[in-house]
């Protein structure tokens, strides 16, 4: 190699040597714990400063009393605030699950159904939002059109169910795909290095038990990611928590009332008016 280091990079085109490119990884697999532990980095926050909100989509089954005012209240905060606005799925998705559990479709299928049915919502929002000069993007879209859109707008709707469709991740204990459009929301986040992500809810925001059910049920205002990943909650699946603790970025999880005026600014500023959860 001493030898054919010397050549121009053009040689090696015309006699077809081999050539090595230099890395960590030249002397081992790429499934060795050491080399892979070596080779840790931080990851590259892409959006530092951008926040995610997903709007339940119990909300948008309400109708105009309860979509509207929650629409206008992420306008007025645009001028401070760039964000990206999913939709969450509502009843007509737990009608299509539980339809395609009944006929006893595979998982993998019923997560393209959850998925194609959310975008329903997202088209709504999306269609609410048109007259702002606020897109809709697709999955393929947020890749390349996402940062200039934030810049133009400051705002983009999308669809936050990924799109794993059948390739779902199978669970020996989900009757329900695991990923849906709370999880997806996150991993777009953790992806792109968010600062945080607000659920909007009908809610207050993350009980010890069911509100609707147990009125005695107590407000959780303050968690570890850790913590949550164990507990079920009633508001947001649990496989967001799950993510959130093992995500490199430390993005903070909001839960805040949509039906509350002033709870989802308060949360982009940083305050706490529902539940906060941290996730180291």
């Amino acid at each position: 190699m001493a030898q054919s280091s010397k050549h121009r990079d053009e040689d090696y085109l015309l006699s077809g040597e081999s050539r090595h490119v230099q890395s960590g990884f030249m002397k081992d697999s790429l499934l060795s714990e050491k080399t892979k532990r070596s080779s840790e980095t931080a990851v590259y926050p892409l959006m530092p400063s951008v926040t995610a909100i997903q709007i339940g989509g119990r909300l948008v089954d309400s109708g105009r009393d309860a979509i509207l005012p929650i629409l206008a209240e992420i306008r007025r905060n645009l001028k401070q605030h760039k964000v990206i606005v999913a939709a969450g799925s509502g009843k007509r998705a737990k009608h299509v699950l539980a339809v395609a559990s009944d006929l006893g479709l595979p998982l993998g299928l019923r997560a393209e159904l959850r998925r194609l049915d959310t975008e329903l919502n997202a088209h709504i929002i999306g269609a609410l939002l048109s007259p702002y000069g606020i897109a809709e993007l697709t999955h393929a879209e947020m890749v390349h059109m996402l940062p200039a859109m934030l810049e133009i707008s400051r705002a983009v709707v999308f669809n936050g169910v990924p799109p794993y469709d059948i390739w779902e991740h199978i669970r020996a204990e989900a009757s329900e795909p695991p990923t849906g459009a709370d999880a997806g929301v996150f991993l777009f986040a953790e992806t792109c290095g968010m600062k945080r992500v607000v659920f909007v809810r009908d809610v207050d925001g993350i009980y010890d038990e069911d509100p609707r059910t147990h009125p005695s049920a107590k407000l959780v205002k303050r968690a570890m990611a850790g913590d949550m990943s164990t507990k079920p909650s009633s508001c947001v699946d649990q496989e967001v928590f799950r993510l959130q603790a093992a995500g490199r970025h430390q993005i903070d999880v909001s839960v805040v009332n949509g039906l509350k005026k002033g709870a989802l600014s308060a949360a982009l500023r940083g305050g706490n008016p529902g539940t906060l959860v941290k996730a180291r």
